[in-house]
């Protein structure tokens, strides 16, 4: 990823804050599917734990209804199967619930930034370097901020106003 912008601690930041976000995690899925009689279908082994599961003081579970029926149209692994097994919707379920890890991320804490800070091109100091870096929305920024040991990467999602520009990780 490419950072457009630095914002460092003595000499353009003025101030961090930051929340953390743990009410909607998922550490732990059960994912249901149906047999053959429309049943609920669950995996022999029950669940699919995040490899970030230990990092959490509790289980955080889900239960995932996964579109697979025993005996009925599905695809797998990109082939449409005109009578899915029970090994098949098995794969389905396991799929499913691995995807809310590895693309929704539900295992993972969200941390939301808020940056105060003086665009230096603001400044009459530095007005002639003002055309030098520019900050928009969706841009990379990182963030020092040394007495609070805070070292992040974020992007841009928000300004506040065009003197106080808010940065959301």
């Amino acid at each position: 990823e490419t950072i457009q912008y630095e914002l460092r601690y003595g000499k353009n930041l003025l101030g961090v804050s930051w929340k953390r976000a743990a009410e909607d995690i998922v550490t732990r899925v059960i994912p249901l599917g149906q047999d053959k009689n429309g049943n609920e279908l669950v995996l022999p082994e029950i669940s699919i734990d995040s490899e970030h599961i230990s990092e959490h003081p509790q289980v955080y579970m889900e239960y995932l209804k996964v579109n697979c029926k025993v005996g009925e149209a599905g695809v797998v692994d990109g082939t449409e199967v005109s009578s899915l097994t029970e090994a098949q919707c098995y794969k389905l379920m396991r799929e499913a619930a691995q995807a809310r890890f590895t693309e929704d991320h539900v295992d993972e804490i969200q941390t939301e930034l808020a940056v105060s800070f003086v665009h230096l091109g603001d400044t009459a100091e530095y007005r002639q370097y003002r055309g030098l870096e520019t900050l928009n929305l969706y841009d990379r920024v990182l963030i020092h901020d040394t007495p609070l040991g805070l070292r992040a990467t974020a992007q841009v999602n928000s300004y506040v106003c065009p003197h106080r520009r808010q940065i959301r990780h």
